[in-house]
């Protein structure tokens, strides 16, 4: 029997091991995001392979988010996202990163559904035509950003129960960061994800926007997002509180980092309309400095007991 036109043909990728699963895993991460090796450089080698499986799976789907690429073209993507999960965590393959992920998954008993939460981020992405309220925006930073962190910090190792909300409030703040700090700087973006309610409570004409000389309804946007994001940390930096030693070391400069950078945004938005705020060589230089010497944290929305060990 002939396949039928509209059914996909089955994608046959080379097994890998594990160990190849994990070296797949930490190069993607690293190339998705350089911080990383000095980020993760308190932890131990398995410790920091784990973490990788994680964040890689997390920066592939964040991928399919990005709406410069057809749709048609990320929903392929997507597709294939799927059946390598499903293919693979059903253990019918052993195929590029979903080894090393099945095997973390496994040692430090994350919820399959985490796994598939930031999945279902790239979903969202890819269906949706805009967002239209900041409760979506809320959503898909819970399933890319606070997904990703309730995995994380299993991997770093959390002391006690009861701080699953806490991740999932970070892992939004987090994520929402980088989103606003990326997507005010080009009108396409701003279209696609600045929530319509919001655009149009504040009476924003996105067909008029200079990032030259922004008016003050979109400045008044860009803070409205801001301070949403700005609660997030609040709620959900206790989390720092249930982590061991070295969980708390990477935690602590990976919000450091991205309550700097919010902080760019709430201080001067008409920057990140024209361009993505990055940190400079000497407060990059001060973030690595602060880890290597384990002095990390040292900022508002980290409870103050978190700066010190506890059992």
């Amino acid at each position: 029997m002939s396949t039928a036109p509209h059914e996909k043909k089955k994608r046959i990728l080379p097994p890998v091991t594990l160990a190849e699963s994990y070296q797949l895993c930490r190069d993607r991460v690293i190339r998705q995001l350089g911080d990383f090796r000095w980020m993760a450089g308190n932890l131990d080698a398995a410790t920091k392979a784990h973490l990788a499986a994680v964040l890689a799976l997390a920066t592939r789907t964040g991928k399919l988010c990005d709406i410069h690429v057809a749709r048609a073209a990320r929903l392929e993507m997507l597709d294939d996202l799927r059946e390598d999960f499903r293919d693979n965590f059903m253990e019918e393959e052993t195929a590029d990163q979903f080894p090393a992920l099945l095997d973390t998954m496994r040692r430090h008993q994350i919820p399959q559904q985490y796994l598939h939460d930031i999945v279902a981020a790239a979903d969202m992405c890819v269906r949706i035509d805009r967002f239209t309220s900041f409760d979506q925006w809320l959503q898909l930073g819970c399933r890319l950003g606070g997904a990703t962190m309730v995995a994380a910090v299993l991997v770093v190792g959390v002391e006690k129960t009861g701080f699953e909300e806490d991740a999932l409030k970070l892992g939004q703040a987090i994520y929402l960061t980088y989103l606003l700090n990326d997507i005010a700087d080009e009108i396409q973006k701003l279209e696609y994800f600045m929530p319509v309610e919001d655009i149009e409570e504040l009476n924003v004409d996105l067909s008029r926007h200079n990032p030259a000389r922004p008016d003050r309804a979109m400045i008044r946007l860009i803070r409205l997002q801001v301070a949403r994001i700005e609660q997030l940390f609040y709620e959900g930096g206790p989390l720092l509180n249930y982590l061991a030693l070295d969980g708390r070391r990477i935690l602590k400069t990976i919000v450091s980092v991205s309550w700097n950078m919010l902080m760019k945004i709430k201080q001067e938005p008409a920057k990140v309309l024209l361009a993505s705020q990055e940190l400079s060589p000497a407060e990059r230089f001060r973030f690595r400095l602060k880890h290597l010497m384990g002095l990390e944290g040292g900022v508002v929305v980290l409870p103050a007991d978190a700066d010190h060990d506890h059992h």
